[in-house]
Order: structure tokens, then C-alpha cells, then sequence
């Protein structure tokens, strides 16, 4: 598949493996988010229906749909060579990092400056991903106890039950504003919203991509240009 296509000015930045894991895993983990604080609301959780607490019993079902969300999502990882290398690179850390974490410290302090050029992805997104994957664990481990308990209080002894709500309850609030962040970003912050199209479609803008991810656009655009040597050849 070509990495850049001239005619629209767009540049592909993940592939249908890369895009297919992040839905599967952002999916659940919404639902998860949700339907876990309407847990906190005494009205939304005492809604019953079929001897069950509706909300309490979304919760497990998403619950379940995450871990197997994870499972599919690792083994999609594991075959496919585009969503490994992301995969790889989300959490592999550089001297492009260290620029940025400079640039941002000073933007922090009050000082302006220009981005320095970056990779596929930054610092920050490198740093959500480390956090996301620690939480995305911590969740699921947690929630797997809680969720065996709402079907049967055979299982887990009470008291060891009653130990692993607070960290289920610390993991999902510390989830939260990364979340909240990570949606503003994608979707309301003018900058970095065009990133948006990259994870549903494909592509992004190529000047976008050169403006906020340099090194890696000009590696896609230096990897299209033999293709069209090629090209030029055989005509």
C-alpha cells in the first residue's frame, strides 16, 4: 500500500491493523469508563432488570469484552508487521523526546517556541501510551476479580473482594482525565484535532504531518519517492 498519495496531500499514519486495535480497545474501555461512574450514581445503579443491576451487569459484560479485547488486540500486534512496528514506536524513546520534553518545559514556564521536529509520535503520546497500558492492566486485573464476584461469592473471599474495590476505583480515576485529555485533544483542540482522521481513516493532511511529525514524514515521503523513479523509468 503507498504511504503517501500526491494527488489528495494526505499521508497514511495507520494502517487497518493499527486502527483495527485501537477500536478494539478504546471501545470496551469507554463503555467501561462510563457505565463505572454511573456505578457511583445510587440512582443509575439501582436500576434492575431480570434480577440483575443493569448497569453493574454493563459493566461486567464491557468488562469481559476488554479483556478479550486485549487478547485479540495482542495477537493482531503480534501478526501484523504495521501494527507491531506502532506498537514498537509508541513506546520506544529517543533524542527527538528529550527536545520535545525541553520545548514543552519551556512552553510550561511561560516561553514560546517553535515544536522541535518529531517522530510518529511525541513524548507526550509515548508517555500516555506507557500510562494507558499500566492502567488498561490494572483495570483489567481488578476487574476480573469484581466481575467473578457480581456472577458467584464463591470464588474470592470477602474481605480479599473488599480489598481490590479501592484500586479498581484509584485505576479508574486516574484513567479519567487522561482520557478526558486525550479526547480534547482529538477532538475539540484546533491543532491536533486533524489527527483524528488518521485513527478512523487512515490519513492525514501531509502539511499537518510535516508540521507536527516531521522526521516521520519525511521517512513515509522518501520511502514513496523510488516509486515514482520507478515509475519514470518505465515510461
Amino acid at each position: 500500500m503507498d504511504h503517501v498519495a500526491p494527488a489528495s496531500g494526505r499521508i497514511e499514519r495507520f494502517s487497518a491493523a493499527s486502527r483495527l486495535v485501537h477500536w478494539l480497545l478504546a471501545t470496551p474501555f469507554l463503555v467501561l469508563l462510563i457505565s463505572g461512574l454511573l456505578l457511583f450514581q445510587p440512582e443509575a445503579k439501582a436500576v434492575h432488570v431480570g434480577g440483575h443491576r443493569l448497569v453493574a451487569l454493563v459493566h461486567v459484560v464491557a468488562g469481559i469484552a476488554f479483556i478479550g479485547a486485549i487478547a485479540l488486540a495482542a495477537v493482531v500486534v503480534i501478526a501484523r508487521r504495521a501494527a507491531r512496528s506502532d506498537a514498537t514506536a509508541s513506546m520506544r524513546f529517543g533524542a527527538p523526546d528529550v527536545h520535545w520534553a525541553r520545548w514543552a518545559a519551556t512552553n510550561l514556564s511561560g516561553g514560546r517556541g517553535v515544536a522541535p521536529p518529531q517522530s510518529k509520535f511525541n513524548l507526550g503520546q509515548k508517555l500516555n501510551s506507557y500510562v494507558s497500558a499500566v492502567l488498561s492492566l490494572g483495570l483489567a486485573t481488578t476487574g476480573a476479580v469484581l466481575g467473578v464476584n457480581y456472577f458467584t461469592k464463591e470464588a474470592f473471599d470477602a474481605e480479599f473482594v473488599e480489598s481490590v474495590f479501592p484500586w479498581h476505583d484509584a485505576f479508574t480515576f486516574i484513567a479519567l482525565p487522561l482520557v478526558v485529555g486525550h479526547l480534547y485533544l482529538a477532538v475539540v483542540h484546533r491543532d491536533s484535532r486533524p489527527s483524528l482522521s488518521g485513527i478512523v481513516r487512515g490519513h492525514v493532511d501531509r502539511d499537518w504531518a510535516r508540521r507536527h511529525h516531521a522526521l516521520w514524514a519525511e521517512a513515509e515521503e522518501g520511502r514513496r519517492e523510488p516509486s515514482h523513479l520507478d515509475a519514470a523509468k518505465r515510461s
